[in-house]
């Protein structure tokens, strides 16, 4: 009985370490990825090709990311507002969706008014592939104009 409730066990944990989504994520949760992605976040890192590039993102945007259901367009939307590091203030924002899998964010319209930087502006569409997504932390990345970009978000409170 013993040697079966072992077998058990250990059956159990292969399952659960293998249903992981995300490369970086939880291996169970009980709310969709659609949820998790929705609130407040800062950014904390921006990469290019492997190079720290959050100086650069902040000179051209503010570092807030607001993930949300717009009630008004019926759609997913993202809001990337605030000041910029020289005071300005930036107005970049986006629809999205999951793909049916759930492992990329697709940027399906970018009709915000700032030209930002990167695969963040106006006009800018980009698939990102979510490496991370717990607990109001968000990691993905995605390849614009032959460039690598990741971002890592986190939560604003």
């Amino acid at each position: 009985m013993k040697t079966y409730l072992w077998l058990l066990s250990l059956a159990g944990l292969m399952l659960v370490t293998s249903c992981q989504k995300y490369e970086e994520g939880p291996s169970i949760s009980f709310r969709s990825a659609e949820k998790r992605i929705y609130g407040g976040y800062h950014i904390k890192e921006y990469t290019v090709n492997g190079t720290d590039s959050l100086d650069l993102f902040y000179d051209s945007l503010c570092l807030n990311f607001d993930f949300y259901y717009n009630d008004v367009e019926m759609v997913n939307s993202c809001a990337i507002a605030g000041n910029r590091r020289d005071g300005g203030g930036c107005n970049v924002y986006w629809h999205w969706r999951l793909s049916d899998d759930g492992l990329d964010l697709l940027v399906d319209e970018a009709p915000g008014l700032s030209t930002g930087t990167g695969p963040f502006g106006k006009g800018r569409l980009a698939t990102w592939r979510i490496l991370r997504l717990k607990a109001k932390e968000i990691r993905m990345k995605t390849t614009y104009n032959n460039k690598e970009y990741e971002v890592f978000l986190e939560d604003d409170f």
